[in-house]
């Protein structure tokens, strides 16, 4: 087990989402909070296309750009999880095409 938290190393690296809750788990909240918007600071680039995979990390995405943490890449939220665990993804992805795809052209043209 890690200091100050209820799993052992194994458990963090096959870390599925729901064990252990993001909101329960000090190490994880550490590095949603803190760490992982540090890190998209260093990505350079006018700004980034940032592609959150399922609705986990999409929900952290939200909390973060509104306590105005992360910078100003774009973030493609609505996008499925592609695991072969996610039975509705293209159903999902379908629904989200459009808003998707216009969201990348606005990213994209504002690159040139």
């Amino acid at each position: 087990m890690t200091k100050n938290t209820p799993f052992t190393t194994a458990e963090l690296i096959h870390y599925t989402r729901h064990h252990p809750p993001i909101d329960r788990s000090l190490l994880l909240q550490r590095y949603v909070c803190s760490k992982f918007p540090k890190e998209l600071t260093q990505i350079k680039a006018p700004p980034a296309l940032v592609i959150p995979l399922g609705k986990v990390v999409e929900q952290l995405i939200f909390k973060l750009a509104e306590e105005r943490k992360l910078p100003n890449h774009t973030y493609l939220t609505g996008f499925p999880h592609p695991s072969g665990a996610n039975v509705h993804r293209v159903k999902q992805f379908q629904q989200q095409k459009q808003q998707l795809r216009e969201k990348v052209k606005v990213w994209g043209d504002g690159r040139e």
